[in-house]
């Protein structure tokens, strides 16, 4: 039995040994209580493109599944995804979302717009036609 005198640090020891247990807990369920999240590294927000191939590169976290545009793309252990796109001529939106295992959805809409440079034998035509 512990005497009187010491219950002070038998109870400052047992506080801090439920401190380090909720602590512990509250870093193993980080990933549930804040749910997916995507990282996007490439193409930036708004970039003006002249490649009709796009990659889009980032890093997704605490997911079970994810789509660009509605169709599932691979990841790796890691969460680093890597998928090409085809552009359209002009203003266009990739979409990704994500799902982790409690059902929970995050998104992330990238905006490019896609503008191909003129051949040189099309600027010719024009310049001969003047």
């Amino acid at each position: 039995m512990i005497p009187y005198r010491n219950n002070r640090i038998a109870l400052l020891i047992v506080s801090a040994f439920f401190l380090l247990i909720l602590l512990y807990a509250y870093f193993e369920a980080r990933n549930i209580l804040f749910g997916p999240r995507i990282h996007v590294n490439a193409p930036a927000e708004g970039i003006v493109v002249d490649e009709q191939f796009v990659t889009v590169t980032g890093k997704a976290e605490n997911i079970n599944q994810i789509w660009m545009n509605g169709r599932a793309i691979p990841v790796t252990e890691d969460g680093i995804f890597e998928e090409a796109i085809l552009l359209v001529e002009g203003y266009n939106r990739i979409f990704l979302q994500a799902r982790d295992k409690t059902g929970r959805e995050t998104s992330e809409v990238i905006q490019i717009v896609y503008a191909p440079r003129e051949t040189a034998a099309h600027t010719n035509t024009l310049q001969t036609i003047e």
